[in-house]
Order: C-alpha cells, then sequence, then structure tokens
C-alpha cells in the first residue's frame, strides 16, 4: 500500500515539475519493491535526462537491465554508459546489437550513441566506418522514441568532445528531432576530426 501510494506521489510529483520530489519517490518505491519496473525506469529518466545525475541513472539502468534485457532497455544502457564517460564498454555494448533485432527507428540511435562512444574512446577507424553507416540511415530517418537532453548535456561538459562541441550537440539534436538531411550534414563536418 505504501509503495503504491509512494509511486503515485512520484508521478504526481513528476506531472508538477517537482523533479527531486519525484525521483525521491521513486526511490522510496524501490527501498521497499527492488524490483519495481515502473519506478525504476521513473527515476533512472529523472537523473538521466533532468537532473544529470548520470552515475545514478547508471545504477539504476544496471538494475533494470538484469531484469529486462529487451533491445529499448539495452540501447538505454549504452546511453548511461556514455553519459558515465564508459567510453569503451559503450562501444562493446553498442556491438551486442544484431541489426535485426533493432527497429528500423533504433538503428541511428544505436549508431549515433555509438560514434560518440567510438570517438570519446579514440577508435576513429571504428567512428569513420560509423559515420558512414548514420549517412546512410540519415535517408530515411524518423523521430525516434528516444530522449537525448541527458546524452547534449554530458557532451556538452565533457573534455572529450571539446573540439567540436558544437557539433557534437548537433548531432543529437538532429536525431532527436528525426532531421535527416541535418544529420548527414553534421557527421560530414565531424569527418574533419574523425581522421587520424
Amino acid at each position: 500500500m505504501w509503495a503504491a501510494a509512494q509511486r503515485s506521489l512520484s508521478q504526481a510529483l513528476a506531472a508538477q515539475g517537482d523533479w527531486e520530489g519525484s525521483a525521491e519517490a521513486a526511490e522510496n518505491v524501490l527501498e521497499v519493491l527492488p524490483k519495481d519496473a515502473s519506478a525504476l525506469k521513473q527515476a533512472e529518466m529523472i537523473y538521466q535526462d533532468i537532473l544529470f545525475r548520470f552515475s545514478s541513472a547508471f545504477d539504476l539502468n544496471q538494475r533494470r537491465v538484469r531484469r529486462d534485457n529487451s533491445p529499448g532497455t539495452r540501447l538505454e544502457f549504452v546511453q548511461t554508459h556514455l553519459t558515465t564517460a564508459r567510453f569503451s564498454e559503450c562501444v562493446a555494448r553498442s556491438a551486442d546489437f544484431r541489426d535485426e533485432e533493432l527497429q528500423a527507428g533504433a538503428l541511428p540511435v544505436r549508431d549515433v550513441l555509438r560514434l560518440a562512444c567510438q570517438f570519446g574512446a579514440g577508435q576513429k577507424s571504428g567512428a569513420r566506418q560509423t559515420a558512414g553507416a548514420i549517412l546512410q540511415e540519415s535517408a530515411n530517418l524518423h523521430v525516434p522514441a528516444w530522449r537525448a537532453s541527458g546524452v547534449k548535456h554530458f557532451l556538452s561538459l565533457h573534455p572529450a568532445f571539446a573540439a567540436a562541441r558544437d557539433l557534437w550537440v548537433q548531432l543529437f539534436e538532429k536525431l532527436e528531432k528525426g532531421d535527416g538531411p541535418g544529420l548527414a550534414g553534421v557527421v560530414r563536418q565531424l569527418g574533419e576530426i574523425l581522421k587520424d
């Protein structure tokens, strides 16, 4: 009963824009029901995309992926690897997907995350290959059911992306908006920094 009240409180506080309170209420649910999928996802989303507490989001996502190994949850785990600067692990996790297990709209998300992780890990050769895949995928890009607020915030601050910070942020903005031509244009601009 108490956990249900905390879950409802978390949702109500989120609707009011009280993100700290919403996350706290979701965490209260997790104290009693540590495997509660709704509370895990709610708290993770708040920490990742609103409060930018990336290590908390990573920990919650790690718990969630143990219970839900679906492609969508695993793709979010790739994202939390990026925003906690686990670049090499992010590259490895992004390679765990078979193209056919992802919906067509998720392929560009995976590949744009992979591109950023490869760059962060210093894997420029792999990043050039991924950039080529993104150029092909951009022709059929649609608005993905995915948020990039946390990723854009991370890229705007992390030193690995300082050389072309604005372009990295634009890359994720174009992806988030489903702007295929814009995404392709940014990938081409990033081509200069992907050279050896």
